[in-house]
């Protein structure tokens, strides 16, 4: 008998949950994006992007403590179940703690989950430069969130392993502690308007950020990111950019983006985008990535069908991608 490929077998215990008599406190869903990919070069063919499943809900009787467990399918693991998600929430006025393995608050498209983002990828800076990139974007500590001035402002600080998710225990003994505050000048139905800023900062006695200095380079010192945000939604028009520079030792990374989205009809997004990385490895280039992108939705985000085109500009040369991908959530 073939074992059941680990994505479906998740799946199956997840709708078995869902179907007892935990319905009312407990919820499952997930998505999967299939897509397919060209450069007009060397990459061309389909992929399953992400496939992702989640149980969450609250303890019975105990509405303020909440909890949720997220699994990825990952393609470049040879399909295998990766543990995203693990974490418990305990939620009072004002006031929420969060304590498990999770996303650490740090920029603003990194908080926003993936399948809202109306590009099929999210900016290489963002990728690239928040304190956990190395390691799918997830750490293991605690987090507390604090609201004050009536919802005005948002505070988040946190401390963490700083060795990333599934990890046993920190190895170095040093944490990353991270802050993120979020200004909402405006908070409407029909308007939103906020500012924000990040910080993040630990010691380390040893890590690799090939993605920052180089697979080969070990980095051992003081390692601090900082970020600044900015978003306005006006009805269906959306604005919002980011920079984040990262300091390791003596050595800089920055880079910055610049997104506007129009929705048209409820169905029809267009989108914008203009964006730049620059690493702090001598041998590469920098280029500017200039992105438009279309999605037809169905049903908002959980049905839709995007087409995403970018192109850059090394040694003279100009580089066109295209994306298409097709979202779909299971529940």
């Amino acid at each position: 008998m073939k074992r059941l490929p680990q994505i479906w077998l998740l799946l199956f215990l997840l709708m078995l949950l869902a179907g007892s008599g935990t319905t009312q406190s407990t919820q499952w869903n997930g998505y999967v994006q299939w897509r397919y990919h060209t450069n007009w070069d060397q990459s061309n063919g389909f992929s399953i992007r992400r496939a992702k499943a989640w149980i969450k809900g609250h303890i019975s009787n105990l509405s303020n403590l909440k909890f949720k467990v997220q699994a990825i399918f990952r393609p470049q693991n040879k399909g295998a179940l990766v543990l995203q998600d693990a974490y418990g929430e305990y939620r009072w006025t004002g006031f929420s703690l969060r304590v498990g393995q999770m996303v650490p608050a740090f920029s603003l498209q990194r908080y926003q989950p993936d399948y809202r983002i109306p590009l099929v990828e999210r900016a290489q800076v963002i990728k690239t430069l928040i304190p956990s990139a190395e390691t799918g974007a997830r750490d293991i500590g605690m987090q507390l969130h604090w609201a004050l001035s009536r919802n005005r402002l948002e505070v988040f600080g946190g401390i963490f392993n700083g060795n990333g998710g599934n990890q046993l225990k920190n190895e170095d003994t040093h944490f990353l502690l991270t802050y993120r505050s979020i200004w909402h000048l405006v908070n409407t139905n029909a308007s939103q308007a906020q500012l924000g800023a990040s910080f993040a900062y630990r010691k380390t006695s040893g890590m690799v950020f090939k993605k920052i200095l180089g697979p080969e380079v070990i980095f051992r010192g003081r390692d601090a990111r900082f970020g600044l945000e900015g978003r306005l939604q006006v009805k269906q028009f959306l604005l919002q950019g980011e920079w984040i520079q990262a300091r390791l030792g003596e050595d800089r990374a920055v880079g910055y983006y610049l997104l506007a989205s129009l929705l048209a009809a409820s169905q029809h997004q267009w989108t914008f985008s203009i964006e730049r990385y620059r690493d702090a490895i001598d041998q590469t280039d920098d280029p500017y990535w200039f992105i438009l992108g279309y999605a037809y939705r169905w049903r908002q985000d959980k049905a839709k069908l995007m087409v995403d085109s970018r192109i850059r500009k090394d040694k003279d040369a100009w580089h066109p991608q295209i994306t298409i991908q097709l979202q779909w959530f299971f529940n």
